[in-house]
């Protein structure tokens, strides 16, 4: 049985099983087509692009009469359905 050479010999299981990545942005299942997914930073957005807390309440109310509203119209969409059928 022939024995592998020391320099030939895999350092870690990692590479003996997925091989060895040269560069950073190769992936070694050979998909060069995908596309490098790099993490969202959110706390270093510059300051015209952050919006103060007071602004995003405002919105979330908003956003909440909205949907109550919303909520109303379905509710009487449906009642008018029930008093038809009945």
């Amino acid at each position: 049985m022939a024995e592998i050479p020391k320099s030939e010999a895999p350092l870690d299981l990692k590479e003996a099983v997925a091989g060895v990545v040269d560069l950073q942005h190769k992936r070694v299942s050979g998909k060069s087509w995908k596309l490098q997914k790099t993490p969202t930073v959110r706390a270093q957005k510059t300051k015209h692009l952050r919006r103060t807390w007071a602004q995003r309440s405002e919105e979330r109310a908003k956003q909440e009469a909205v949907k109550a509203r919303e909520r109303e119209m379905k509710d009487e969409i449906q009642a008018e359905k029930d008093v038809r059928y009945l």
